[in-house]
């Protein structure tokens, strides 16, 4: 396999010959036959210029070497082809050769041996070989001129790129420095002028600059006030109220003057019907209301859903015997001691405790407010409010009463205080008949202090009575219609700002002398804000509403009354 693969190198090889020789042949007749053509040009082309026999002989120069350079290029193919057979006989010799001879040292050997050779032949220029190598150290030559001139003509751009840069940041750097220059010379120029201005103005005119700017900075930095979200609230829903509701806001009846029943123990149609004719401001309630816890519950649910407002739900629970709750045949309400027995113990925690347990039972049921305590000092032990005060101690008694209302509260029980402005010297009743008091003005006013103390510690409402002060006030009116003792000393020398409620309107001390219209006119023109049980709730209703209709009584003295009530009523709801 080995000498048929070397015969066929040899066999291509002796083509390549002769073609070459075929080549060199027809090579040699082209030049005798440019030869000939350039002898037969010289002798019919005499005339011509001594220049067109130069360009010619050049021309045939030029082709007499591109000849030659095809010959010489046709030997060296023919070289390389000889360099090839060889170079793969010497690869089929190494084949065969013994395994532990290092081929590559060999030819490490041979290629060294080969170089001398060629540097001792002094024919070796004339060699394809060395025309070869020429030429590869004239390409090699050239490409490292060419890469040396990129590289140089890329350093000369660099250096015409850095140099235009930094000339064009000098532009820009000086003609931002000019602009910088332009605006400082306008600005003092402006300031220049400002200042000269100001020293030719009018000193008024100063003045008054300097006066806004100190009305200015006054009112940046005025406090913010808080939201009143309590007046919001009084002041939306008494907006929206039509007069006839705003009038009969002002009423606390019991339910049976309301419906017409004689014992009101159940809310229901009638008790619906009549809450949207007369949208009454609360309720008062008593025994006779009670049937059961679960119908008292019933009760007071039933009535509050079918209110459109906000409902006072109240009862008296002193204590002792003047309670609706504690003593009744509800069983599991606990008995309350009474203010008297609570004094004689001398400690006001009892009181405080008292109030938490009344507070307790009282919003468990539905009530919201209690008519209690008693703000009376008693000076007479056979007086009609003996059991419900806190003795005639007047600093022991303000401290209970403190902490009466500080257990109210515990379960946002409204206190409302009684008797004002005392009853601890009254012996008579005036549920029966008319009671007159001969204390003078000094005496009464130093009787109220308990009252004080008491709205200090948070009670929003406060009862008249309808006793006739008849020494003190000139106009010998009962207290509940008196203007002496809501406006002047209630409103005036206490500066109490709550509820004012009227005492019973169904008393005999008021209906043997007043009917149910002028009853209630009398208690709202002295100040009054509730008119509480009279004795004929829609004759007093009616007369209201008719005064204020005919301009007797304004729409907004009906309103200062509503704010107060309502603001008692959603205390609650705004902590």
């Amino acid at each position: 396999m080995k000498k048929s693969r070397r015969k066929k190198n040899n066999e291509d090889k002796f083509d390549f010959i002769e073609e070459y020789a075929r080549a060199a042949e027809e090579a040699d007749k082209q030049r005798e036959a440019m030869d000939e053509d350039a002898a037969a040009e010289a002798e019919t082309g005499e005339a011509d210029t001594e220049v067109e026999s130069t360009s010619d002989d050049a021309d045939a120069k030029a082709e007499t070497e591109a000849e030659a350079d095809a010959e010489a290029e046709a030997e060296e193919v023919a070289a390389d082809v000889e360099a090839d057979t060889e170079a793969a006989a010497d690869v089929e010799a190494d084949a065969n050769a013994k395994p532990d001879e290092p081929p590559v040292s060999e030819s490490k050997a041979e290629t060294a041996n080969t170089d001398a050779e060629q540097e001792d032949d002094p024919d070796y220029e004339d060699t394809p070989e060395y025309r070869r190598e020429m030429r590869h150290k004239r390409r090699v030559r050239n490409q490292i001129i060419a890469y040396t001139a990129l590289i140089v003509v890329l350093a000369i751009l660099a250096t015409g790129i850095g140099i235009g840069v930094h000339a064009l940041v000098g532009v820009v750097n000086e003609k931002k420095a000019q602009q910088l220059a332009a605006e400082e010379e306008a600005a003092q120029a402006q300031a220049l002028a400002e200042q000269e201005a100001l020293t030719v103005e009018a000193p008024d005119t100063v003045t008054e600059q300097a006066e806004a700017m100190e009305e200015a900075y006054a009112e940046e930095n005025e406090p913010v006030e808080e939201v009143d979200y309590l007046e919001e609230m009084v002041t939306s829903t008494i907006s929206q109220m039509p007069i006839e509701d705003k009038v009969a806001q002002l009423f606390m009846v019991t339910p049976e003057a309301l419906t017409g029943v004689g014992a009101a123990t159940r809310a229901g149609d009638g008790t619906r019907d009549a809450l949207v004719q007369y949208a009454v401001g609360g309720l008062i309630y008593d025994r006779k209301n009670l049937e059961s816890e679960e119908q008292l519950l019933e009760l007071l649910d039933n009535t509050k859903n079918m209110s459109k407002y906000e409902l006072f739900l109240g009862i008296k629970e002193a204590g002792g015997e003047n309670c609706v709750l504690s003593g009744s045949s509800l069983s599991e309400i606990p008995v309350i001691d009474s203010p008297k027995t609570i004094a004689e113990s001398g400690d006001a925690a009892n009181a405080y405790n008292a109030g938490v347990t009344m507070s307790s039972y009282m919003s468990y049921f539905g009530f919201n407010l209690n008519l209690a305590p008693n703000g009376s000092l008693t000076s007479d032990e056979a007086s009609v409010s003996a059991d419900d005060c806190y003795g005639s101690d007047e600093v022991a008694a303000c401290e209970m009463i403190t902490q009466m209302i500080g257990g109210l509260s515990t379960g946002k029980i409204a206190a409302c205080m009684t008797d004002f402005p005392g009853t601890g010297n009254i012996t008579l009743n005036t549920a029966d008949e008319r009671v007159e008091s001969e204390i003078s003005a000094e005496e009464l006013s130093a009787q109220i202090v308990p009252y004080i103390t008491g709205t200090t510690a948070g009670a929003g409402l406060i009862q008249t009575n309808n006793v006739a002060y008849i020494t003190a006030d000139s106009s010998h009116m009962p207290a509940s219609l008196s203007e002496y003792v809501i406006s002047k000393t209630l409103r005036g020398d206490m500066a109490f700002g709550g509820v004012v409620v009227t005492g019973p309107l169904n008393e005999k001390a008021i209906t043997e002398s007043y009917s149910s219209a002028e009853a209630a006119m009398f208690a709202l023109t002295a100040g009054a804000d509730i008119i509480y049980m009279p004795e004929n709730f829609e004759e007093a209703y009616n007369a209201i509403l008719e005064a204020v209709s005919s301009g007797t009584i304004s729409e907004s003295r009906i309103d200062e009354s509503l704010d107060r009530i309502y603001r008692v009523k959603f205390a609650g709801y705004v902590e």
